[in-house]
């Protein structure tokens, strides 16, 4: 065929060519007619002419040209002339024809015996223009042939090119069937090595352990199946067969056969348990060929021994995240009775058991006496109860020796105890495991599983001691939630409502119709006797006061809403029995020698003025106690205090002190030692007297502290030093912060950080320019809530300080659970420095502790050189005392420290 297509490509492009020729040169022989006639019409107007000057007329030849002229317009005529379709030659011919209508004209008029010479000069311009017109038909004659000539070249060589190319591709096709008649060799003499290489291989094939197998791609008939997989499935007439018949059983092929996925190259590695052998398997499957056809070779391990292990491991990490899920049922839900029951029913469900319990002993346990049981089975909670002594005690028994009670047939119980059997058989119980819940050594209760899984016995006991672990652990968090519940709105030392049931209940009495009675109590010198005797002693006062009130008034509610305050509100009293038993409550401790208290009363026949009344009753108790002071200014503890001073316990002159400028705000630098420069201040109080005298905060602060009007003061020394940065901010280049120290009294208030932002606010001072000092001894604040207030103070951008660090022992749980800036060390360690090279090496400890911590440290009280230079040696340079300044007035401050703005 190949050797056929070149001499037909060669004799249709010669018939090609020459019919392209014979229609050129038809074209060309009318062209050439065309002229000739054109010429015609050039000469016989001449001789027509001629004839009509001499006077011989010829209307046949005056036809002829008109039909002449038309056919070469047209291409249609008896002279067998074509149209000539060139734009310029048509034109010429138009104008012929215009020009032979005007001679043709002038011959009737020459006829008629006018003057010939217009005739001769018209037919000399006719002549001229039909030479312009066979000239054009050359023109376009001769483009024709030289365009016929450059077409019959390009075909000439089109003709070669195509010969050319199809030579090519039949050469190139000729080597392409050589190679794949060589390819065709190759393979099949790879194929007969492969045949060859395959009955080879049977022999090692047959000597490994593993089963392996060899089955058609498309037909899935088996070619091989090696010694230990006849073994294995019990066959040796395989070959043939279905792989899916002989190796699994089915009729059909499996719906999870991997030839889909096999490709070239390509292990498929998966696992399977074999419902034949009854073994699981590791099957790595890959496409071969055998004899000339792509078939699947898969080896299959046998990895029955791992896959139990794995499951084992398997069930271990199931039975982990149960425990996991039966956690977070005991900790997420708040009712314990509801949690308790979804545990039950979690643990029933996981080992696959009729029935899960927990049951109390001899009614110690609370949320106890629980059942869960599967759908077909009977409650069996009523049962509980009737448990016999004996079984309780054979169990109670067992937990000491084993830890938990395990029976995993029912037949072997009978021969220890027909009792227990009888009952156990009763409930169609063949398997049981309990397992004893302790509190403090001793059991309260047993947490059973009736009837669990077979396979699941192994490791039961163990995640039941685990669950009763979490259970005994959400019981007594129930308790002490419960504890903390009470504490929240109960004192714990008088068993009184504490401040926050009392805030409640005031509001609750505001909205009622009732008559309502207020007594307003505060122990005098409380804090003196635990100064003296410690506060065991002082606590043992707070106990007999409570016991006078409760004593006297023993319907009323009576709260303690501070360290030494209490309120008792009576309601629908008569006023003569509330003031009898207000009179009754004073001569109660009239003989005592230790106990003494101030208190003041109010009682009112509608209580929707309650808070008024408190009001009213809580400044007739400062009277009360003021009074009381002055009869004692020779006590320890005010021994300071005298009337000038003793004003000061009431509110409104206190008030009135603040708005007379009588309290002053000083400022004591914070140096840093290595450069002397201040880095910041503390902020203090000083009292003016009416003499002019400035009285130091020991004076007056404690008796504003045992009238809890300190916080008084603490507000507005933050309130000054506020208005004070803001006049910084305008006028000052450089910034320092200032420490302000607040009472326990103060951090007590719940709108504390609400009002200390407002001010900042009023201000426009950002929080960071103020630091906190807070010292950690103090009765009013628990430590979990000075802990939660220094985080929300942090919040908000408050620097915190942790003031007289060394005066308590329990100092170090604070820092190490409050997020402190800054730590101070207190005077009393300063002192020591000198003389007490522990107290160095301590300092020193704490020094690298705070550096880890990344907290700043400063010593307080330097006094002395001396003192500086063992503080820097301990690596302490941050230090306020009088060495480097005294409290300076904010004026003198200033001028000493302040750089105003250039």
């Amino acid at each position: 065929m190949q050797k056929k297509l070149i001499p037909t490509i060669l004799i249709l492009s010669l018939i090609l060519s020459g019919f392209l020729s014979l229609n050129a040169i038809r074209n060309m022989q009318g062209n050439a007619r065309v002229v000739n006639y054109t010429g015609v019409v050039r000469g016989a107007t001449q001789l027509l002419v001629k004839q009509e000057m001499a006077g011989k007329t010829n209307h046949a030849l005056i036809q002829k040209l008109d039909g002449i002229l038309n056919e070469l317009q047209t291409g249609d005529g008896p002279n067998g002339l074509t149209r000539m379709d060139d734009e310029t030659y048509q034109k010429q011919l138009q104008e012929l024809e215009k020009d032979w209508a005007v001679i043709k004209e002038e011959i009737k008029e020459v006829r008629k015996s006018k003057d010939t010479a217009e005739l001769l000069r018209l037919s000399e311009q006719y002549f001229q223009a039909c030479d312009d017109t066979v000239k054009e038909a050359e023109i376009y004659t001769e483009q024709r042939v030289s365009s016929i000539m450059r077409i019959l070249m390009v075909q000439i060589l089109l003709c070669l090119a195509i010969v050319a190319f199809v030579a090519a591709i039949t050469s190139r096709m000729r080597k392409r069937q050589q190679e794949m008649e060589k390819v065709e060799i190759e393979n099949r003499k790879k194929s007969e090595a492969l045949s060859l290489l395959a009955k080879q291989l049977q022999a090692p094939m047959n000597e490994i352990s593993e089963t392996l197998y060899i089955a058609d791609l498309e037909t899935y008939e088996l070619y091989f199946l090696n010694e230990a997989g006849q073994r294995s499935f019990h066959t040796k007439d395989f070959y043939g067969r279905k792989c899916y018949e002989v190796l699994q059983g089915r009729t059909s092929p499996c719906p999870f056969c991997t030839n889909p996925q096999l490709d070239e190259g390509k292990i498929i590695t998966w696992e399977f348990s074999n419902p034949i052998s009854l073994r699981h398997y590791l099957l790595k499957d890959r496409l071969i060929e055998w004899e000339g056809r792509k078939a699947r070779m898969e080896i299959a391990f046998d990895m029955t021994e791992n896959e139990k292990e794995k499951q084992q491991l398997q069930n271990m990490l199931d039975a982990q995240n149960m425990i996991v899920r039966c956690v977070h049922h005991l900790y997420e839900n708040q009712d314990v009775t509801s949690s308790i029951h979804a545990v039950l029913q979690a643990v029933g469900k996981f080992f696959t058991a009729d029935c899960t319990y927990l049951i109390s002993i001899d009614n110690q346990m609370p949320f106890a006496n629980q059942e869960w049981c599967d759908a077909h089975i009977a409650s069996r909670k009523q049962d509980f109860a009737k448990l016999p002594q004996a079984v309780i005690h054979h169990w109670l028994s067992a937990f000491s020796e084993k830890g938990s009670v395990i029976i995993s047939d029912l037949a072997e119980i009978n021969k220890l105890s027909e009792e227990e059997y009888q009952i156990l058989q009763n409930h169609n119980i063949q398997r049981m495991v309990a397992v004893p819940l302790e509190s403090n050594h001793q059991i309260i209760a047993v947490l059973g599983v009736d009837n669990p899984a077979k396979d699941m016995m192994q490791n039961i006991t163990s995640m039941l001691q685990t669950l009763c672990y979490f259970i005994m652990l959400t019981i007594k968090r129930d308790q002490a939630e419960k504890k903390l519940a009470h504490l929240s709105y109960h004192d714990e030392l008088t068993s009184f409502y504490n401040r926050n049931r009392y805030i409640e209940d005031v509001k609750h009495i505001a909205h009622s119709h009732q008559s309502v009675g207020v007594v307003y109590l505060d122990i005098n010198g409380l804090k003196d006797i635990n100064d003296k005797y410690g506060h065991a002693r002082g606590d043992e006062l707070i106990i007999e006061a409570a016991l006078h009130m409760r004593r006297v008034f023993p319907q009323a509610d009576i709260y303690r809403i501070g360290g030494d305050e209490f309120v008792i509100i009576s309601t629908n009293l008569s006023q003569d029995v509330f003031q009898r038993q207000v009179r009754e409550l004073r001569g109660s401790i009239k003989d005592q020698e230790m106990l003494k208290f101030a208190l003041g009363s109010r009682w009112s026949p509608q209580a929707d003025g309650i808070n008024d009344f408190i009001a009213e009753a809580d400044a007739c108790m400062y009277e009360d106690k003021r009074v009381f002071y002055r009869n004692r200014q020779n006590t320890k503890r005010y021994r300071h205090y005298n009337d000038e001073l003793l004003h000061l316990s009431d509110p409104n002159t206190l008030q009135a002190e603040i708005a007379m400028h009588h309290f002053h705000v000083y400022l004591q630098s914070k140096i840093r030692s290595t450069s002397g420069e201040a880095f910041g201040a503390e902020a203090l109080i000083r009292y003016e007297d009416r003499d002019g005298t400035i009285i130091s905060p020991g004076d007056f602060m404690p008796l504003l502290a045992e009238h809890h009007l300190i916080s008084v003061i603490d507000y507005y020394i933050f309130e000054r030093i506020c208005m004070l940065i803001r006049e910084w901010l305008d006028a000052y280049a450089t910034i320092v912060p200032i420490s302000v120290n607040l009472s326990h009294q103060t951090m007590i208030k719940a709108t504390l950080l609400q009002d200390l932002l407002a001010i900042c606010q009023k201000y426009e001072v950002a929080p960071s320019y103020l630091e906190i000092e807070i010292s950690e001894h103090g009765d009013h604040l628990s430590d979990k809530d000075l802990i939660t207030l220094i985080h929300e103070l942090k919040h908000h951008g408050f620097k915190i300080s942790l003031d007289d660090f060394g005066t308590e022992y329990a100092n170090l749980a604070l820092l190490s659970a409050a997020p402190f800036d800054v730590l101070k060390l207190d005077k009393s360690i300063i002192n020591e420095l000198d003389s007490n090279p522990r107290t160095q090496k301590i300092v020193t400890a704490i020094m690298k502790l705070c550096e880890e911590l990344h907290i700043t440290i400063i010593a307080e009280g330097i006094e002395t050189l001396q003192q500086l230079q063992t503080l820097t040696s301990c690596g302490v340079t941050l230090v306020q005392g009088f060495y480097y300044s005294i409290p300076l007035p904010v004026d003198e401050y200033q001028r000493k420290y302040m750089h105003p703005k250039s």
